[in-house]
């Protein structure tokens, strides 16, 4: 009997450990979609995330090929919908970018990811994982200096 209550409360505690992992976010949708080929730039960009998203500790960003920052101004939730993320873009050429956020989810962990689409050509392969580097120093701005 003690064998059973033991495997049972080991069972429970797994479970409640497992569970804020299941809570994270996750990316629902994109526009432009990961991969995707345009024929004309985007106005911006837009996150769809399975749950609220707080931007305030995050970022979203839009890099062109060389590495430079084109997104402009706040981070938003498009329509006031806390599951939507977006930023605006500038004047895109043709060329391949990459979209490379970081949220906190409900359960307050921070998720982050990267994808590339193309404007006139193909999106090229997958960017590498985020390092997990809060301030970004990888990306530069449209003056060069490290962000």
């Amino acid at each position: 009997m003690r064998r059973i209550a033991g495997v049972a409360m080991l069972l429970v505690a797994l479970a409640i450990m497992s569970a804020p992992a299941a809570a994270h976010a996750v990316l629902e949708a994109s526009s432009p979609s990961a991969g995707a080929r345009l024929d004309r730039p985007p106005g911006e960009v837009v996150l769809t995330f399975d749950e609220p998203v707080e931007t305030q500790l995050g970022s979203l960003r839009v890099l062109d090929a060389a590495g430079i920052v084109v997104s402009s101004g706040p981070v938003v939730h498009p329509g006031g919908d806390p599951r939507r993320v977006g930023v605006r873009v500038g004047p895109l050429a043709t060329g391949r970018y990459v979209v490379s956020w970081r949220v906190i989810s409900a359960d307050s962990h921070i998720v982050d990811g990267a994808f590339a689409f193309g404007i006139g050509t193909d999106a090229g392969p997958p960017p590498p994982a985020p390092s997990g580097n809060a301030a970004g120093s990888s990306c530069k701005s449209s003056s060069g200096a490290a962000i």
